[in-house]
């Protein structure tokens, strides 16, 4: 396990300067849209804008996370400066930090969700976070059961 996290924080460490930002963003986000599910709170109208923004800016980063631009902007702005390394033959970024990402989110949804279907009375203005939440699990599975495995993943 501390090989695991010590090759998962070199990787990062890798990452453009802007992504590092998108991933201290999303969470930021995400604790946000947990914050709302179980803090109740009575909805306005500029709380309910609000809320439409900051669930639209998380989807919008996973939807990034998942892509395969994350990879390959981070690979091919670190080729630039190596010419050694190419996108096909050896990425410098490992697909092993994008699947972690992933299901970091994917299961902090999923367990958020779990929480507040058991714990929390739910309101007609949860509904959008708990979307939200359903899409962000269904995605990270969609992007999982699409990996291709060669017994291991770099």
């Amino acid at each position: 396990m501390k090989n695991f996290l010590d090759k998962l924080i070199n990787s990062i460490k890798l990452l453009s300067i802007s992504d590092k930002s998108l991933i201290i963003i999303s969470f930021i986000l995400l604790t946000q849209c947990i914050v709302s599910l179980f803090t109740k709170n009575a909805p306005t109208k500029q709380s309910g804008n609000i809320d439409v923004v900051l669930r639209s800016s998380i989807a919008s980063i996973f939807g990034y996370f998942i892509s395969g631009n994350f990879i390959n902007n981070n690979n091919s702005t670190l080729n630039n400066t190596n010419a050694q390394n190419t996108l096909n033959e050896n990425p410098i970024i490992p697909r092993s930090v994008q699947i972690t990402l992933v299901s970091t989110f994917g299961v902090a949804s999923l367990i958020v969700l779990m929480l507040a279907r058991n714990f929390v009375p739910m309101w007609d203005s949860d509904l959008q976070t708990i979307d939200l939440l359903k899409d962000m699990i269904s995605g990270c599975i969609g992007f999982l059961i699409g990996q291709p495995y060669n017994g291991k993943h770099k």
